[in-house]
């Protein structure tokens, strides 16, 4: 049985490595796991963290070898699992039921009663785990991508970006960033993702041309990746969308999915 122990910073390549295994290469680049600085940003936050009865971080090893990660983190709503992973040649073990106890056990505070994570919907085994431990299908989100260029300009447009300064040092770093954009309607947080990629999860956005406008202004390189709920598809103009991956958000009581995996853990 592997040993459990809070992440160190010498864990970050095997780290990299498992979460780059986890995901289709293809959906690497929609990803933060693709950027060339992840693992110096996987460092910094490791470092950052409140170790060792409340770090996010915690691996199972067998020797020098990372055979299991997982990242979980509290939320207003309760703890949100951001990743587990097992290496394939160890899987089927129990080594995530194992982990995913103890990284609850960690972070769970008096106050918290729910559970979520995200998934690949395409990943019918992580699905299908996640069940048998409690955890139920609550909403579904689309990954589109649209050229900046594919929406026309809004007329008299006025805009600010907040925190590109800052956003540009980070990106630098860690090949990835974030900056606050405020339209006549909304302020929204907009990600960019290496290169090529612009990133939101608000529908408001996919609908303001100000935005778009403001965007194409900042980079007009970039491609807008949206991560939408696909109820109110019918209001995107999705002529230039495509579709690149669906993800499903999954929740639970706390105390069922301890339940489920307890359960696991003896058979």
């Amino acid at each position: 049985m592997g040993r459990i122990r809070t992440t160190e910073v010498a864990d970050v390549p095997q780290i990299v490595e498992l979460l780059r295994q986890g995901f289709p290469a293809d959906l690497l680049r929609y990803m933060i796991f693709g950027s060339v600085g992840i693992g110096a940003f996987l460092e910094d936050l490791i470092r950052r963290s409140d170790v060792p009865k409340r770090g996010p971080f915690i691996v199972s090893t067998q020797g020098d070898v990372v055979e299991a990660f997982a990242e979980i983190r509290s939320t207003a709503e309760g703890l949100f699992l951001n990743q587990i992973f097992v290496r394939a040649d160890f899987q089927k073990r129990g080594i995530g039921s194992r982990l995913l106890l103890e990284a609850v056990d960690l972070a769970r505070r008096p106050e918290h009663a729910a559970i979520s994570l995200d998934v690949m919907a395409e990943n019918r085994v992580a699905r299908q785990w996640y069940e048998s431990i409690g955890f139920q299908a609550v909403q579904e989100r689309v990954w589109l991508v649209r050229p900046i260029s594919d929406i026309e300009a809004a007329g008299d447009c006025s805009w600010s970006a907040d925190g590109l300064p800052q956003a540009d040092r980070n990106h630098a770093i860690f090949g990835f960033s974030e900056f606050s954009l405020k339209t006549p309607t909304e302020t929204y947080r907009v990600g960019r993702l290496g290169n090529d990629l612009f990133r939101t999860t608000d529908a408001k956005l996919w609908l303001d041309r100000s935005a778009w406008t403001a965007l194409r202004t900042i980079d007009p390189r970039r491609d807008l990746l949206g991560l939408l709920d696909p109820q109110p598809a019918d209001k995107f103009d999705l002529g230039g969308s495509q579709l690149k991956a669906r993800s499903i958000r999954m929740s639970a009581s706390i105390d069922d999915v301890l339940g489920g995996l307890a359960d696991s853990t003896r058979e």
